[in-house]
């Protein structure tokens, strides 16, 4: 009987029921639109701070170059600029208090040999082996089978012939008496190659015997060269740079008077320290220490494969815990891969035993002989003596086809074969003795930024000193163009959810005012005449949880179906203007993820925010009803409006 009443006085004022009805549906549709996009944004950030980080490099430019004359070499590797000079140091702490999430690092490739104690036997110790053959300088004497002239039109057109490399500018036929101070029993026939870069009138006699520092190798044709370059000190060391005194001729008469020279010290001292370094030959690998995996970037580009094991926890790398990766390369068969035995025997969970001799700086980790390359030069002058070690535990092995140089941006990755990771914090590395210092290269040279950062550490990066010296490049792995897409769905979600919830609570009001207030007279009737206060409430309630369950319900349903459409329009579209000039030139998109906005509506989501619109109708109108209810009958059909 209460509801048909209800209706009847509803329809009293159709165009007043239908027209409030209308405006409840539209505000409620705007409310759960604005729910719906406010939970899915927030949704998707939480996934996109989770998942997405922003790293970038540092690499430092050339202060000067010189132009390559028309005798020089034709360089073509991609990440080797010959002419390029570097005669500015750059201070170690020169990124201190940059707004960094992680420090910039400069990360060392640190000259390693390793041991490991077998699981059956913890007692026997085997060496880490490798297959790279490192081709040390070492002292050679030797005789040259014919007299040489470089100022000799003849001898050079004779001698040039054989020149396949762009550094050599001629062979010569020699026979190797030692190596590093073994006679041989019969002298090696061998060719001598000498430097391009060597301008100097070259003049050797047959007969007499020479002595220099030499790259001994094969020749590519089955025979042994023996490339000769001037021995050189070391007259400055420094992370970021190094000058050498070089020696004034490349190769000496091995006579009584030279045995009595400085060079002759010099020689020997470097001998002692060449003949080390061949016994550690096929045995040396590359430890890199680093804050996080995400600052190497075959991990940072998620091109890395865990074959056994797990990844260094980001826990471990801040504790400095005493666990390692190793590349896979440690697994593979030596030399001989159907000889299964020639197998370094290691496993997640071994123990492995890292001996450090030093380090290298300016030269990225892409692979363990262009390391040795610069390690294993003359001018270093290294000891190539243990410094220190620490026992590791192996807690992975992982793949990436990423080692080695990356021709697509014409530069070194920063990974390796037969690589070593580790935290950097598990081990004081700046003690170790200094093998290299060079330029910062960004394949070890990066760091982390809070995501959104990046213009912010690009600005306070050109206030630095060097700044001019400095090419910073940063990925987010787009991060900023998502940002902006979810800051417009946020923007949207708050306009919304403001607007669709004031109107919908003023309507509300309005109407239980209309509904509830004016019909006091006809509850006090009702009550006057023997109807219990509970039908007079269920008569008041009723007149607009009627029309306001229909209005939010069919509001509810409307923003619901719409939510999809509006917000991936909206995504797209602040997603597409977010585009930035400034720095955009350094911020790389090779490295973004496909993320795709889910912004479709959730019934959980409608319905919850439908309720609240429900609630807030049930909660004024039960307020309304108490009030009109808790005054006498007499007085309310006596008062007057």
């Amino acid at each position: 009987m209460t509801l048909r009443t209800v209706c009847k006085e509803l329809f009293r004022t159709p165009i007043r029921t239908l027209l409030f009805l209308l405006l409840l549906t539209l505000s409620t549709a705007l409310l759960v639109l604005g729910a719906n996009l406010y939970i899915s944004c927030q949704a998707a950030r939480e996934e996109v701070s989770a998942n997405y980080k922003t790293v970038g490099t540092i690499e430092q430019k050339a202060d000067s170059a010189e132009e390559p004359g028309p005798d020089d070499p034709v360089v073509y590797l991609p990440w080797y600029d010959p002419y390029a000079k570097y005669t500015v140091t750059l201070p170690d702490d020169l990124f201190d208090g940059l707004p960094t999430k992680r420090p910039v690092e400069n990360r060392p490739t640190i000259l390693t040999t390793a041991e490991t104690h077998p699981t059956w036997d913890p007692d026997q110790t085997l060496d880490v082996e490798t297959p790279v053959r490192l081709w040390p300088f070492q002292i050679i004497t030797f005789r040259v089978l014919e007299d040489v002239d470089s100022g000799d039109e003849e001898f050079m057109e004779q001698f040039s012939q054989l020149i396949t490399y762009s550094d050599i500018s001629f062979y010569a036929p020699i026979e190797v008496l030692s190596v590093n101070g073994e006679a041989r029993p019969k002298p090696l026939e061998a060719f001598l190659q000498w430097p391009r870069t060597e301008t100097d009138p070259v003049v050797l006699k047959t007969g007499i015997e020479y002595i220099a520092a030499a790259n001994v190798h094969s020749d590519g044709n089955g025979g042994t060269a023996c490339f000769v370059t001037r021995l050189a000190e070391a007259t400055r060391l420094e992370k970021g740079g190094m000058d050498y005194a070089y020696a004034d001729q490349i190769v000496y008469e091995n006579n009584g008077a030279f045995a009595a020279s400085d060079m002759a010290k010099d020689m020997a001292a470097f001998m002692e320290s060449s003949k080390r370094l061949v016994a550690m030959e096929n045995r040396l690998v590359v430890t890199v220490p680093t804050q996080s995996l995400d600052l190497l970037d075959p991990f940072y580009q998620g091109k890395v494969s865990i074959k056994s094991g797990r990844e260094i926890t980001q826990e471990e790398f801040d504790s400095g815990a005493k666990v390692c990766m190793l590349s896979e390369d440690f697994l593979t068969p030596i030399g001989d891969p159907d000889n299964p035995d020639h197998l370094n025997l290691l496993s997640v969970g071994d123990k492995i035993d890292l001996h450090w001799y030093g380090s290298i700086y300016g030269s990225p980790p892409s692979s363990i002989s262009s390391s040795m390359d610069w390690a294993t030069a003359p001018q270093n002058g290294a000891s190539y003596e243990e410094a220190a070690s620490g026992e590791y535990e192996i807690v992975g092995i992982y793949y990436s086809d990423m080692m080695g140089m990356d021709y697509e941006t014409g530069g070194f990755t920063n990974f390796g074969a037969y690589e070593i990771i580790l935290p950097s914090a598990s081990y004081d590395f700046d003690t170790l003795p200094l093998m290299q210092g060079g330029p910062l290269q960004k394949g070890c040279c990066s760091f982390e930024l809070e995501n959104g950062t990046g213009s912010d550490f690009l600005k306070a990066l050109e206030k630095l000193e060097y700044s001019d010296l400095l090419k910073a490049s940063l990925s987010d792995q787009g991060y900023g163009a998502i940002a902006k897409g979810l800051d417009a769905i946020a923007l949207l979600a708050a306009i919304l959810l403001l607007a669709g919830g004031a109107s919908a609570f003023c309507l509300l009001l309005f109407f239980v005012y209309l509904q509830i207030a004016r019909r006091q007279r006809e509850a006090a009737i009702q009550i006057s005449l023997g109807a219990g206060k509970g039908r007079s409430a269920a008569f008041l309630l009723l007149s607009v949880l009627l029309v306001a369950t229909v209005g939010i319900t069919a509001g509810a349903a409307l923003g619901h179906v719409v939510t999809g459409t509006v917000s991936s329009q909206v995504y797209a579209q602040g997603a597409e203007s977010g585009f930035s000039r400034e720095y955009s030139d350094q911020f790389e998109a090779s490295h973004d993820k496909d993320f795709t906005y889910n912004g479709e509506a959730q019934w959980p989501r409608s319905l919850l925010a439908g309720l609240a619109a429900l609630g807030t109708a049930l909660a004024l109108s039960a307020a309304f009803t108490a009030s009109s209810l808790s005054k006498e009958p007499l007085e309310q059909l006596t008062r007057k409006d």
